[in-house]
């Protein structure tokens, strides 16, 4: 019988949870474990019961169970996180002397140049018709086309579903209200 990680992961924890287990099952248990609840230090626990099994049953040469081969696979992921920490915790400390003392990208000249660069940004995407709105087709129910800029401004004053629009460009046959839409294409359509 197939039952999800999750519930057998709880079943196998309480049927072993007074008893004494041996290297492999605590093994079997940790993996268990990082299966059902996917954390990163679930890794590095299956990684040193493997190492240890492997010291305790005396295991040497390429022989190797499913589970050693996935706790091999996890090797190389907790030996970069080892070596990260280090340097993470140092850029960590570093930004945080810089927010005390207002230097490099906390400082108020860099917040002012940030700001000005994205207010520039924002007017060129204006001047050029850039913003986050796009160029739409819709079709009427009487068959017409015609363009508009901004789906959800368009369906908000005619009273009709933006997302039901949106998958009418997707699924075919599909109307919302008698209304269909399609994305503007610059080589098919004309620019209004």
């Amino acid at each position: 019988m197939l039952r999800p990680v999750n519930l057998t992961y709880r079943f196998v924890r309480d049927k072993l949870s007074d008893k004494e287990l041996s290297v492999r099952k605590k093994l079997c248990l940790a993996y268990l474990e990082w299966a059902a609840e996917c954390n990163k230090d679930g890794k590095e626990k299956v990684v040193e019961l493997a190492k240890e099994w492997r010291k305790v049953e005396k295991r040497v040469g390429k022989e190797r169970s499913k589970l050693e081969r996935i706790a091999r696979r996890f090797f190389r992921d907790v030996t970069k996180q080892k070596n990260r920490s280090a340097s993470r915790e140092a850029a960590r400390e570093f930004a945080k002397k810089q927010a005390e003392n207002k230097e490099g990208v906390h400082s108020e000249e860099f917040a002012e140049r940030r700001r000005q660069l994205c207010i520039e940004n924002r007017r060129k995407q204006a001047e050029l018709g850039l913003g986050q709105a796009k160029w739409w087709i819709i079709t009427a129910p009487d068959g017409t086309e015609f363009a508009i800029r901004s789906l959800a401004k368009w369906a908000r004053e005619n009273g009709v579903s933006k997302e039901g629009l949106q998958s009418t460009a997707k699924i075919v046959g599909k109307t919302v209200n008698g209304y269909r839409c399609r994305k503007f294409n610059p080589e098919i359509d004309k620019m209004p």
